[in-house]
């Protein structure tokens, strides 16, 4: 048997066809041992996650839900862990925050763009009837229409910048922010 050296190393015992012109002609039989196959490289990488494709060709639906929910739960972590911040009017970074600017700031950090201006959220998202964990609650303040904004927690709290007392928690239907309360939205 000949040794082709130009030929890639294949599995011992496979028959090859050689086409072209050569001296030898007909096929050619490997049977040297292949080479060792390199040791493959362990990644300490998370695997990636399946995803699971309705009929339309669209994500599932509890698929769409666990990200939902992966939002949510890291909005609701954010928020949590800037309570206290001062209120800064205009203020959208860790040492002050406005209303809009407290929004803003944990929505973007979870990948969920909002505009800077609370009646300019009101109208960008979709409205909703019975708000739920990760929507935007709106409120009537000093302005008509929307010009307060907190994100709902559930269970009627919310956690929004409040002008007297920086980032803190309330309830919708204290004596103060239930009149006020216009309408919620969400945003994914």
């Amino acid at each position: 048997m000949r040794f082709l050296p130009f030929a890639p190393v294949l599995a011992t015992g496979l028959v090859v066809l050689l086409l072209g012109s050569t001296s030898h002609a007909g096929p050619v039989v490997i049977e040297e041992a292949p080479a060792p196959l390199p040791t493959p490289v362990l990644s300490t990488a998370p695997a990636p996650r399946a995803q699971v494709i309705s009929r339309k060709g669209r994500p599932h639906r509890a698929t769409l839900a666990s990200r939902r929910g992966r939002i949510i739960s890291r909005i609701v972590s954010m928020a949590h862990g800037m309570l206290g911040v001062p209120y800064v009017f205009g203020g959208t970074s860790a040492y002050g925050v406005d209303c809009s600017g407290f929004t803003m700031r944990i929505f973007g950090r979870a990948g969920v763009p909002l505009r800077r201006m609370a009646d300019e959220q009101y109208y960008q998202g979709r409205k909703v009837r019975n708000p739920e964990t990760g929507d935007l609650v709106f409120f009537s303040t000093y302005l008509s229409g929307p010009s307060h904004v907190g994100i709902y927690l559930g269970g009627g709290r919310f956690i929004h910048a409040s002008s007297s007392r920086g980032v803190m928690i309330n309830t919708l239907g204290d004596s103060y922010w239930g009149p006020r309360y216009i309408g919620a939205r969400r945003f994914f």
